[in-house]
């Protein structure tokens, strides 16, 4: 009967000679799943395949609780006959697991490891104390390491300055993926060359082919350098890839075959596409000035309607309107102040104008505070600016009088 929920001894037992699938202590403090070890919540353990195909069993050597620690503890005697090894890097190592097969993942993970490492240099150089700098000293040593057992793992190789190997390696990297974008370029320059052009562009569609493969190839070629051959002959003298070497030798005079012949006909569509877009553009102004008009009609209809009090439903208008209706004074943007209180700002508005001063005050307009009116008569009442053309043309509908 296979056994879940066991004390650490056996949960530990288990993991290392992988028994069964997972187990747990009562507790949840010690725990693990297939090849993963965790305590409480951080993983401690995982079992690695390296480069030869062996197993290893990789423990966080990191500091932790005094339950943590007793713990890994437990699990060097528990593994002592299974090939083991305790870093303190434990998650940039499990990082770059899938690096033990892939040159070009390692030597990312190593790069961060070698900006990790300058960063502790400047703050030994800085360090006060010779323990601090001990300390510091003590961490770079350990990163090294790590690199160094990431590196072995995944090419076997041991060298002496690995961080200056990878450097060259990753320019090497980035040399063979820039060629691979060029006779990408290449090809989809020598389609193009083929392609027939649709006519006219429609710029309604935006499935159509011919611009997609027009468009990424524009921005291609303004990406592209023109001179090329110094990524060839960069992998060429570093002797990295044959293949790319073999590569470059058949496709630099190509790419420059297929992009002098590729060159007058992405002009000829980007004065095409140009014309199109006008064309379009032009379309669409005149659609949205159509529908402009409607909605103008349409708002002026349903104003006419309010002000004359057939419909309880203000449109949206620039310029705010208003109307009485029994005792109170409405806007265009649903206040309502009683018909009192409007007719004495009216007047107080007219005084403005006579005596051509404004009037700042915090009076009560209704339930809306007045901010102020203006020298020409224009009243801001809350958020309500209502110009004096407006009151005018309120007053002689609804109150039949000329201001």
């Amino acid at each position: 009967m296979v056994k879940h929920v066991v004390n650490a001894a056996t949960v530990l037992h288990f993991y290392a000679n992988q028994s069964q699938s997972d187990a747990r202590t009562p507790s949840y403090n010690l725990k693990f799943e297939g090849k993963r070890l965790w305590s409480y919540t951080t993983q401690v353990a995982e079992f690695v395949t390296l480069r030869n195909g062996s197993e290893l069993l990789l423990i966080n050597d990191s500091r932790y609780s005094v339950i943590t620690s007793k713990q890994i503890r437990w699990l060097y005697q528990a593994a002592s006959h299974k090939a083991k090894r305790g870093v303190k890097h434990f998650k940039l190592i499990l990082s770059a697991i899938g690096s033990f097969k892939s040159v070009d993942a390692a030597c990312t993970v190593i790069q961060s490891i070698k900006s990790e490492i300058d960063d502790l240099e400047g703050k030994a150089n800085r360090a006060r104390s010779e323990w601090r700098k001990n300390d510091y000293c003590r961490q770079i040593a350990e990163l090294k390491d790590t690199a160094e057992f990431i590196w072995h793992e995944t090419t076997g190789e041991n060298v002496g300055d690995i961080f200056e190997t990878v450097k060259t390696r990753v320019n090497g990297f980035n040399r063979e993926k820039a060629i691979a974008k060029y006779t990408k370029a290449l090809a989809d320059m020598q389609n193009a060359v083929n392609l027939p052009l649709l006519d006219p562009i429609d710029f309604s569609d935006r499935e159509f082919p011919e611009r997609a493969i027009y468009d990424r190839l524009e921005s291609m070629t303004r990406l592209l350098p023109r001179d090329i051959s110094a990524d060839f002959a960069f992998v060429d003298s570093a002797g990295l890839n044959e293949a790319t070497r073999l590569m470059g030798k058949k496709y630099v005079p190509a790419y420059y075959k297929a992009q002098k012949a590729f060159a007058p006909l992405l002009a000829a569509f980007v004065e095409r596409r140009k014309a199109a877009w006008d064309e379009y553009k032009r379309a669409d102004d005149l659609r949205m000035k159509g529908w402009q008009a409607r909605q103008d009609t349409e708002n002026a209809e349903k104003l006419a309607a309010w002000l004359a009090l057939e419909s309880d439903y203000p449109p949206r208008v620039s310029v705010i309107q208003c109307r009485v209706k029994g005792a109170e004074v409405q806007t265009t943007q649903g206040a309502r102040v009683p018909l009192s209180d409007a007719l004495a700002l009216v007047r107080l508005a007219k005084a403005c104008r006579t005596s051509g001063k404004e009037y700042v005050a915090q009076d009560r307009v209704g339930s809306f505070r007045l901010n102020r009116i203006s020298a020409n008569g224009d009243i801001t009442v809350g958020c309500h600016y209502i110009p004096w053309d407006s009151i005018v043309a309120a007053m002689s509908r609804y109150m039949g009088e000329v201001l």
